[in-house]
Formats: structure tokens, sequence, C-alpha cells
């Protein structure tokens, strides 16, 4: 299970995540909901350890900062870099080698570059890939290691429709062993994705709950909104045009 209590992250002055605390058990996808801005990403980058923050974040009942832990955790950030001038075949090797993985791993990458067509595209430089190939690159790095959980900040985006399909049943078939913690804005990926969502708004969580529950709201779009307080604002927004 991954923990996260009394989570805040600050960047000088500005206070990007305020008191946030959420569970991700093993068997479940849960989705963070929240406009631009609304500390998704921070949450995420806090996890992985990328981030300064307060607060306690624990990984199968681990500090998430230790070694043993982030092995336990595969993660696709939004923004992707990776090293630009290698080929994925060299950074994949270079993954393999440098996480001592072994045999095993070597197999996983033959299939993940099979299953999401990466095969044309292994010995050209990264810098050279289109954003989605890159996107690819990433998720396929973040599964080597056959990490029980995955942390992926907006999946989705940059990925034509064959590769979108393709990583939703990858992430199916992680929860039947493992746990998801995805983050987006867009309420269809988290209609159909997630177990459980949380809805944040300027670094505030302020609604949590399957989607069965906040769709007491109506829709998960019209729940969204009306939790976010925006509800109103396209009211006047729609009526304006």
């Amino acid at each position: 299970m991954i923990e996260v209590n009394n989570l805040t992250v600050r960047y000088g002055k500005t206070t990007a995540v305020s008191n946030v605390g959420f569970t991700v058990e093993r068997g479940e996808v849960v989705a963070i909901l929240g406009p631009n801005g609304a500390g998704k990403s921070s949450i995420m980058k806090s996890i992985v350890g990328i981030v300064d923050f307060e607060g306690e974040i624990k990984i199968d009942g681990m500090n998430a900062n230790t070694k043993v832990a982030k092995n336990l955790f595969g993660y696709v950030p939004e923004e992707i870099r990776l090293i630009d001038h290698l080929t994925p075949e060299e950074f994949f090797s270079f993954l393999v080698s440098v996480r001592k993985l072994g045999e095993e791993a070597a197999k996983r990458v033959e299939k993940y570059v099979r299953i999401f067509r990466l095969e044309e595209q292994m010995d050209k430089p990264i810098i050279s890939l289109s954003m989605g190939n890159k996107k690819k690159v990433a998720v396929v790095a973040a599964l080597l290691h056959d990490p029980p959980y995955l942390l992926l900040d907006e999946p989705l985006n940059g990925l034509d429709a064959f590769s979108a399909r393709v990583l939703k049943e990858v992430m199916a078939r992680k929860t039947e062993s493992g746990g998801i913690l995805l983050s987006t804005h867009i309420m269809e990926i988290a209609e159909r994705l997630a177990d459980r969502v949380i809805i944040l708004n300027r670094g505030l969580k302020i609604a949590e709950g399957t989607l069965e529950e906040l769709k007491s709201y109506g829709t998960l779009e019209e729940a969204f909104l009306k939790i976010t307080g925006q509800h109103e604002s396209l009211e006047e927004v729609i009526s304006a045009l």
C-alpha cells in the first residue's frame, strides 16, 4: 500500500499541496483529479522523491525515500525527460544494467517494445522521437523492473489511440497484483480507469470517494465542477457565449 499522510509541498512562498493524505491499495486504481495547478504533479514528485516535502510517505510500510521502496514503483512523469543522446535500445540497456535486472528485464523490453510498436524507433536518438514515442519509451522504462505500483502523471497525453488502449490494458493487468496512482484533468479517463477518485483544488484535497459516491452530484464532470466551485462560473460563461 502507498500511504501519504499530512503531505505539504512548498515552492518558496507558494504552497502547492497542503496537508493532503490518502492511500493506494494493491488491486485498485486511484485517480487524482484537479484543475491546472491543483497540486497533482507535486504529489507525484513527492512520492518519487524529486521535490522536498513535509509529512510522511510510505510504500508497503517503508519510507518512500529508501532504495528498497523506490524499487517498488515505476514512474511516468507528465513532462518526459530522458537521456536524449541515447537511442531507446541504449537507454533500456543502460537501465537494465544500472538496476542489475538481468535476462527477465531484457525479455520485458522485447515484449513492451513489440506491443507499443517501438521497433522502428529503437536505433534512433531519443531527441529525434515524437512526443508520443518518447512517452512510450518512458512507459516501457517504468515497467522494466516489474514494479507492484505505477505512478502515472497524465499518462495518456501524447499517445495515439492504439498505444493508449495498450496502456489501459497494461494498467488493468497491473492491478491484478499491484496498485496504480494516476493524475489527470480529463474526466473520461478517471471514469474509465479509476476505482476511487481524489479531487484537489488549490493544493487541498476537497473530496474523495468511489465513482458512484461522487456521482451523487450528477456525472463525474458535474461533481468535479460543483465540488471545486466552478459550476456557477461555467454557467455564466456558457450564457455569455
